[in-house]
């Protein structure tokens, strides 16, 4: 898929402007992209782009050849205003972006102006760019002083407007025929977003402290599992690749330390949600740079391995979707949804405990129990396992048995092996069977096998 170099983000001619919020293909920077999709479906890759609610003032000098959106929906109404002012009672555009030049925000409250943001999805995204997904990102969300068509409250529409945002999207997928056949990502949801988007993504990056990454990797921990309890099915994070900078910085030099372990321990932990997805990588071009993401070896190798788990999980997963859609049940699920009468997924700390649970800890369907490492440094935990016979992914291990009521197990856990632990069944068995062959999981040593009290499915070389 894209990332944010998708449909509608244009380089300027001149170069001092790296991207422009006009939402159509751009045909100077992808010159041959009609055959670039093709050739990705013929190789089973679908591919996705990036869209948001926003749309800018393209320059003059860029507006040959080019539909300009700005211009058609300033000319027609369609953007948020500023707060009513003036004789006739309106205000002016809402200006989204004062120090580049002039940007609005759709006022999704206007049935005029969602329908004719439709048209824009359904032909310029989906038909002319070929998409099969886009992320339908939020930005900064609707402002709280800003004035809207239907003349709802400033923070009312803060929070609703996410719903509507998403109804747009998923009204333009389905009048274009392809609801089933293609879908959206949403980063921010309400009370009925749930009725038109289940796939959503937590953005922390912005609610953390930029100078502690592993605060971010909390934050989008405790975002997938409540988003799942709230009736979003298809809840994830992407991982922020791109270290967060200090108030009134620039990212800092070098991608070390804190940053890395904490992209790394992102990383383990996005394999096992419904979607595995990543930011740029920062530091500049792309973050390719010796100070990006993408130019760290550890980052790439572990971008690679956990890259093979969430492909190994693929029919695994796939039935969960399926099951998500016929019962609402989320993919990525708090412990508590199967094992209710554990306490130790129901009481809350104190205000010293953050009001978490007791466990930190997730499911990936009922056969997958993952304990995401949070703190940076940390190569051994104790981990509360809930009832039942569990086994330690990487080493074979069954850790505890069938009449366990529910147990707490000291594990080691460095960058690459995370506390993660599977049912013995036959689904898992063809799980690490793909981890093996694809060098993820070394086979279990012979002698081991033999001093098993009995043998394992999953531990057979």
């Amino acid at each position: 898929s894209s990332g944010s170099g998708g449909v509608g983000l244009m380089q300027s001619l001149d170069g001092k402007n790296p991207v422009w919020y006009n939402w159509c293909l751009e045909r100077s920077h992808y010159h041959s992209w009609e055959n670039m999709v093709d050739e990705f479906e013929r190789q089973g890759i679908s591919v996705g782009v990036y869209l948001n609610p926003h749309i800018e003032e393209v320059p003059v000098h860029m507006r040959s050849g080019r539909r300009y959106l700005f211009g058609e929906a300033h000319a027609k109404g369609y953007f948020v205003r500023e707060p009513d002012n003036g004789a006739d009672g309106r205000g002016g555009m809402y200006n989204y972006f004062r120090k580049r030049g002039r940007c609005g925000l759709i006022d999704v409250t206007n049935p005029k102006a969602a329908k004719w943001y439709k048209s824009v999805v359904k032909q310029e995204v989906l038909s002319l760019a070929g998409a099969s997904f886009w992320l339908a990102d939020l930005d900064t969300g609707a402002p709280l002083d800003g004035s809207y068509w239907d003349g709802g409250t400033n923070l009312g529409l803060h929070n609703s407007y996410a719903t509507e945002w998403a109804r747009v999207n998923r009204e333009a997928l389905r009048e274009s025929g392809r609801d089933g056949d293609g879908f959206f990502v949403t980063p921010g949801a309400y009370a009925g977003t749930v009725g038109h988007a289940g796939a959503t993504a937590c953005p922390p990056d912005r609610a953390a402290d930029p100078r502690r990454p592993d605060e971010a990797l909390r934050c989008a921990y405790e975002g997938v599992i409540n988003s799942g309890m709230s009736g979003l099915t298809h809840a994830h994070s992407a991982v922020c690749l791109a270290p967060s900078s200090p108030p009134g910085g620039t990212h800092p030099p070098g991608f070390g330390g804190r940053a890395r372990e904490a992209v790394c321990r992102w990383l383990e932990m996005a394999a096992f949600t419904a979607l595995f997805r990543v930011h740029d990588g920062g530091a500049g071009a792309d973050g390719c740079g010796p100070d990006g993401a993408f130019g760290d070896d550890l980052v790439l190798r572990q971008l690679a391995r956990w890259a093979h788990v969430y492909v190994a999980l693929a029919d695994y997963r796939l039935g969960l979707i399926d099951e998500a859609s016929r019962r609402g049940i989320p993919v990525v699920r708090h412990p508590y949804l199967h094992f209710p009468e554990d306490g130790n997924f129901s009481r809350l700390k104190d205000e010293k405990g953050a009001h978490k649970s007791s466990a930190d800890a997730f499911m990936l369907g009922e056969l997958i129990y993952i304990v995401p490492v949070l703190k940076m440094g940390v190569k051994k935990m104790s981990v509360y396992l809930p009832r039942g016979a569990w086994i330690h992914l990487w080493t074979g291990e069954q850790v505890t048995d069938q009449e366990s009521l529910g147990k707490t197990v000291k594990v080691q856990c460095a960058v690459g092996e995370p506390p993660v632990f599977i049912r013995d069944c036959e689904t898992m068995y063809q799980f690490v069977s793909s981890l093996r062959r694809k060098g993820v999981i070394d086979k279990i040593k012979r002698k081991e096998h033999r001093e098993r009290k009995f043998p394992l499915k999953i531990i057979k070389s």
